[in-house]
């Protein structure tokens, strides 16, 4: 059957990964899925191995060893199809006129592209208590104080109207103090000699008046306190907490996010039907029980968007062969390969800001999941001594030993460094909180050339790459990428060291937690701007150089959608600026 229709987005609290491990698990440790991508070539977050800026991750066949690839690409969170493109067969990277032979440089066009709306759960709404009728409106609401002393200066119980009392009384005149001594309370949680006032006793005014009082005595009687001059101070408490509890604001709902996943390379109708035992997509629509998407060859933006669940099967992985792969004996090359990307048009550092707040108030103790570590923070160790925190570190509390030392919580965290790490006690109080209060998640604004070019020179860089000139410099958030990663200092991010970064969990958790501000290169303009700028430097570089770029551009140029080539259609993503967020957070949120 197929999925209901939706107004907008499922509201979603949580991501996955769009493959389990190699034994079918549900991945769990953000470490291990990014350590999954590290076999992958050129496809790092942040950056290519061309050194250009890249929003997404690449998965490759080289990542078997550590995922299930072949029983389809899973959506990463609820929310809904908004547009596709799927190709009715591979393309041919092959230089030449297309048709000329068998098609040895496969590659597809196609992509799905899914909406989420990341909202954190808004707890559950406590009952509201039923309305209380307002003190005093009862005889048994009313009562008086119990003193310390006859003059009535020292409060120290109050008694409820029908309290029972013995008390010594005598005569009284109109003008004296009408406090008489209380004998007993017959109560033991109330003092047993006291002070009342005779006023709210039901006693005849007469007592005390009889043969006795004649000669100076005074008579001990039973009684009981009748109403009285206050009302019951705990109902009045009762009353205004009622009154509070029911006039207390709903806790509001959290802020929300509109993230979009992009699924690129996607396999083709006819792949599908090469392989049978495939798994179809879900979101496709079923007609006479086989499920097929609507159109091939071209850009569909879904009028009604279709509703997706979190790890349902969104496509398969196709292939993506470059024109300068050279098939062996005339075999078809194979490369299998995944471009994702998660980003977002909104204003995502405002969103972090209000997630922080809201989370900081409304989320419970109980789902403050994370141990956030500062540097400075110290670490006992079982042999001894301390270890101080250099560097920030989150950690999920799931899993984490603990002991407890006099009534304090203590856990037992291994801290990861650049060059190791270290084990030992940190005491828990104080440094748990909530994935939603996005713990150690930056914004930068990644500074580059209009044409997405990573320096402003592209003529000195070609220079730099014929050994002519130095390397150009480049922009701040490339310099600070380099600090982090560029372990050797040389100047150069390698495919080693990107790899070698993915491989630390501290490293990985810092870059994973980067958010950049980056125009996103899926427009016509900046795809045709960032083309010119490498054809300038390959121009220089020599015919094969030429050639090969010219091929490559072909393939990103490949479409039947006119309306897209001619710049007229397109995606619209709702928001109308071209400057996207790009983030691994879905990836790095813990839980």
């Amino acid at each position: 059957m197929n999925a209901p229709m939706s107004p907008r987005p499922i509201a979603t609290s949580r991501f996955g990964y769009p493959f389990k491990d190699k034994q079918d698990r549900e991945i769990t440790d953000p470490h291990a899925f990014l350590g999954a991508l590290v076999p992958a070539q050129g496809g790092h977050y942040l950056l290519g191995a061309s050194g250009f800026f890249h929003g997404g991750v690449h998965l490759t066949s080289a990542c078997k060893a550590h995922l299930t690839l072949d029983k389809g690409i899973r959506c990463l969170a609820d929310g809904e199809v908004v547009a596709y493109r799927i190709d009715g067969d591979y393309h041919d990277a092959t230089p030449g006129a297309v048709g000329d032979g068998a098609t040895l440089r496969p590659y597809s066009v196609g992509f799905v592209l899914v909406r989420h709306r990341l909202q954190a759960p808004t707890p559950a709404q406590p009952p509201k208590p039923p309305p209380m009728t307002r003190p005093g409106a009862e005889a048994d609401d009313w009562g008086t104080w119990l003193f310390g002393d006859p003059q009535g200066r020292e409060r120290i119980a109050w008694l409820r109207h029908g309290t029972p009392l013995i008390v010594e009384i005598g005569p009284y005149s109109p003008g004296e103090n009408t406090s008489v001594r209380v004998v007993d309370t017959l109560d033991p949680k109330l003092p047993r000699e006291a002070w009342v006032s005779r006023t709210w006793l039901a006693i005849d005014r007469a007592a005390g008046t009889g043969l006795r009082g004649w000669f100076g005595f005074k008579e001990i009687i039973s009684t009981r306190v009748y109403r009285g001059d206050s009302i019951d101070p705990e109902r009045t408490a009762a009353y205004a907490e009622n009154q509070a509890e029911r006039q207390r604001p709903p806790v509001p709902s959290a802020p929300v996010l509109t993230l979009y996943s992009l699924y690129m390379h996607v396999a083709s109708e006819g792949d599908y039907r090469r392989h049978a035992d495939w798994k179809r997509p879900a979101w496709w629509p079923e007609r006479d029980g086989e499920r097929k998407p609507d159109a091939t060859d071209r850009i569909v933006v879904l009028p009604q968007p279709v509703p997706l669940r979190q790890g349902y099967v969104i496509a398969h992985i196709g292939e993506d062969v470059p024109a300068y792969a050279y098939p062996i004996a005339g075999t078809p090359v194979t490369r299998r390969l995944l471009h994702l990307e998660v980003f977002s048009g909104d204003d995502v550092p405002a969103y972090l800001t209000a997630s922080r707040s809201w989370a900081k108030e409304h989320v419970p103790e109980n789902e403050r999941t994370l141990l956030l570590l500062l540097e400075g923070d110290t670490m006992e160790r079982d042999t001894g001594g301390t270890v101080t925190v250099k560097q920030r570190q989150i950690l999920r509390v799931a899993g984490l030993e603990s002991r407890t030392v006099d009534g304090k919580r203590w856990r037992k965290v291994t801290l990861d460094t650049i060059n190791g790490s270290a084990t030992g006690w940190i005491e828990e109080d104080g440094r748990l909180v909530s994935p939603w209060e996005w713990p150690g998640f930056e914004t930068h604004g990644e500074a580059s050339t209009f044409d997405g070019f990573r320096h402003r020179d592209a003529d000195a860089y070609a220079r730099h790459l014929r050994g002519e000139e130095p390397r150009p410099p480049d922009s701040p958030f490339f310099q600070a990428l380099h600090a982090l990663i560029d372990r050797n200092g040389d100047g150069q991010l390698s495919e080693e060291e990107l790899d070698r970064a993915l491989r630390n969990r501290y490293l990985a958790d810092r870059v994973s937690r980067l958010i950049v501000r980056h125009e996103t290169e899926w427009t016509v303009a900046n795809m045709q701007n960032h083309t010119n700028t490498v054809r300038r430097i390959v121009s220089q570089l020599g015919p094969i150089s030429v050639e090969t770029v010219n091929a490559e551009v072909r393939r990103f140029a490949t479409t039947e959608d006119n309306d897209l080539q001619a710049g007229k259609g397109g995606l619209r993503l709702g928001n109308p600026r071209d400057d996207c967020f790009f983030t691994k957070a879905p990836f790095n949120r813990g839980a």
